[in-house]
């Protein structure tokens, strides 16, 4: 999958048909994650599984294996969002990062497609401003209807996404300027 594909389909979500239960308590990553689905990104990033760098505009070399795009407010990363192909062939994996105004996270949605599983696996995690977990869903829907669906075989065994505690522990983190 080319890397404008990754991030067109990073950018480009479609809004979920119900507001999820650990989105609903942080009603400011909510609002942000409506902010991103709407505005072009501050920063974009491209990695080629290695390494990380900046790029102008939205175009991403073919080369990128992950491409991530990060939103401000108040000159502060609040919100990243970062597409990533997937493990295995035809699979690609969506993870969306909020932060407080201190750079905190405090909520996380990962998502997973799969052609050949014809799925969409979604888990979503809050945190406290102390760091706490204090929640978790996880949602399965049919890739090819987007309507729910049982569980399938082995549920859960999806990657998980790398859990960035602060804005300073991302992988770009040395692009951002600092505030």
């Amino acid at each position: 999958m080319t890397a404008a594909l990754l991030l067109a389909l990073g950018l480009a979500l479609p809004p979920q048909r119900r507001p999820p239960v650990i989105l609903a308590v942080t009603p400011a990553c909510a609002q942000l994650r409506e902010i991103a689905a709407h505005e072009p990104p501050e920063y974009v990033f491209a990695s080629n599984g290695a390494h990380w760098r900046e790029e102008t505009g939205t175009a991403v070399p073919e080369s990128a294996q992950a491409v991530a795009a990060a939103w401000e407010r108040g000159r502060r990363i609040r919100f990243v969002a970062v597409t990533r192909s997937g493990g295995a062939a035809n699979t690609i994996e969506y993870d969306d990062y909020c932060f407080d105004p201190a750079g905190r996270l405090r909520y996380l949605r990962e998502e997973f497609r799969s052609v050949a599983q014809d799925l969409i696996a979604v888990r979503e995690r809050g945190w406290t401003a102390a760091g706490q977990l204090n929640g978790q869903e996880r949602h399965y829907f049919w890739l090819a209807s987007g309507k729910p669906r049982p569980a399938p075989p082995g549920a859960g065994r999806q990657p998980a996404a790398p859990v960035y505690a602060h804005t300073s522990e991302l992988p770009f983190a040395r692009f951002l300027p600092k505030t």
